[in-house]
Formats: C-alpha cells, structure tokens, sequence
C-alpha cells in the first residue's frame, strides 16, 4: 500500500514538473534544459548511492527512507518558495482536452514507443541484466558492480548537457537516430564484456550511448504538441514510459532465466530497433510545430 501511494505520488510530480518545463521553456532551449533536468537525476543517483549505503551501515535500512523523505519535503518547500502561484489571468485559456482527443499519428507514437524503450532499457538492462551479468558471468562482487555503474553514470552526466545543446543545434533526429542505433548495437554485443576489464570500459561507453539517447525524446514531445494538448500528451508519455519500466524487468529476468543473459539482452535491443524505425520514417520535429494553435498531429 505505501508502494503503491509512492507511485502515485512520483506519477503527479513527474507529470507535473515535465508539463511545467515544456510549458515554461523556449521550443530551442528544450534539450539544454532537460539534458540538465536529467543531470539532476544522476547527481541524486550517484551521490544517493554511497550516502543511502553509509546511512544503512549506521543507522539501519529504514534511516534512509526518513532521509528520503525529509528531502521530498525539502524539495515541495524550495519549489513553493520558487515558483510563482499562477494567476487566474496567467492560465491557459485553451480548455485541456483529454487522451481520447490526441491523435496518434506517426511522429506522436514514435516519440511514445522511444520513450517507452528507453525506460525499457534503463529498467531491464541498466537495473536487472547489467548487474546480473556482473555476478553470474563476469563474477564481480556487489562492490564491483556497483563501481561498474558509478562509472556508467559519470560518463552519461559528462555527455548530457552536449547532448542536450546538438537536440537544439542540429536537431532531434540527428541526435537520437545514431544513439539507438548504437545502443541497439551496445546491447546485442554486451555477452563480449565478459571480463572485469570489458565490462568496466563497456559500461563507461554505454554511459556515453545512454546520455545522448535519453535527451531527445522530451523535446520531440514539445515539438509535437501545444497549450491545448500538452498536458495530455505529457500524461500519454509518462505512461508508456511507466509500461517500458514495468515490463523491462519482467521480460529481463524471464529472458534471462530460460535462454541465457547472452539472449536476454539481445531481446532488450528489441523495443529499440522498433523505435529507432519508426524515428527513421518522421520528418524532424524540431521547429515544425508551432507552439500555440492547433497542432496538425495532436
């Protein structure tokens, strides 16, 4: 049950603050922000890490659940303080429609199914096989793998704000085609990592891959939508990023048990080619939509 409320309660946040920034932010500045929204996350990520463990080691499992949420409510009181309540005069004057009212053309569902392979990815390879293969092919301790992922973190936030700026230079697609491809071709070759050296380097460049395969899709969505369907299709792309994340592991760790890690991340590179097709057969988003009227996909 408290799970349960922890996932709603991450669903509105996130739904939220993504509607606020797309709302918020300049169409040509939206890679940069987000490459630095997500670099927030790998902050927590790396520096939650070590401190949780620490916290664990001292003070038992549940300290670090206190701590968590202390944060949560440090964070609510910083973002009140921040920013502004909105004015009745402020607010949209288009009325929000709902997901029966999106049209889901081509461009809008390949942003959708990138989105949903990426967390896909970070969910089934990233959390489940990557350390699994860690343990039971290369035989690293929990230390190691651990030390495996930080590094894999620190290259893919050294590489977000660059990936951020191309998705505003030179474009969405030109930056998350060859990442798919390359992270399709990361995932197929992993069973290659199969000593500690292979699989620190591996990780170091899968980092490098996943940082600029995770900017794209955000701005993609701002580019596809309007004050009148945004906040549909950030609901829209949330969940489908949910679904990638629910089944990742699922079909991971089943994969992984009947034929094999080897198998089991090529069947992860699966929902990326089927992404990485259909962002081959868009024209490029960026600049293509305005963002106020009405929106020819949406």
């Amino acid at each position: 049950m408290f799970r349960g409320a922890g996932g709603a309660g991450s669903a509105v946040f996130f739904t939220g603050l993504l509607s606020f920034l797309l709302r918020a932010v300049p169409g040509d500045r939206v890679g940069r922000v987000m490459s630095v929204w997500y670099a927030s996350f790998n902050v927590g990520i790396i520096a939650g890490e070590p401190f949780g463990g620490v916290l664990a080691h001292w003070l038992g499992p549940a300290s670090t659940l206190w701590v968590y949420a202390g944060a949560c409510f440090v964070a609510a009181a910083v973002f009140s303080r921040t920013i502004p309540v909105v004015r009745d005069d402020e607010r949209p004057r288009a009325r929000p429609t709902g997901l029966r009212h999106l049209r889901f053309d081509r461009p809008f569902v390949a942003v959708l199914v990138a989105n949903g392979a990426y967390a896909w990815m970070i969910a089934g390879v990233y959390s489940t096989l990557i350390p699994l293969f860690g343990h039971e092919i290369v035989h690293l301790s929990p230390v190691g793998i651990g030390i495996g992922l930080a590094i894999a973190s620190v290259t893919e936030f050294a590489v977000l704000f660059p990936a951020g700026s191309a998705t505003d230079r030179i474009g969405r697609k030109p930056v998350i085609v060859p990442s798919y491809a390359l992270l399709a071709a990361a995932l197929v070759l992993w069973p290659l990592a199969s000593t500690p050296a292979r699989y620190m380097v591996a990780l170091g460049i899968f980092g490098l891959i996943t940082g600029y395969s995770g900017v794209p899709q955000a701005p993609m969505l701002s580019d596809l939508t309007t004050e009148v369907t945004q906040r549909s299709a950030v609901a829209a792309f949330r969940f489908v990023g949910d679904l990638g994340f629910v089944l990742g592991p699922l079909v991971a760790g089943l994969s992984a048990d009947r034929l094999g890690c080897g198998p089991a991340f090529a069947l992860s590179a699966v929902p990326v080619l089927v992404a990485l097709v259909l962002l081959l057969s868009i024209p490029e988003t960026l600049r293509a939509l305005p963002k106020t009227g009405e929106a020819p996909g949406l």
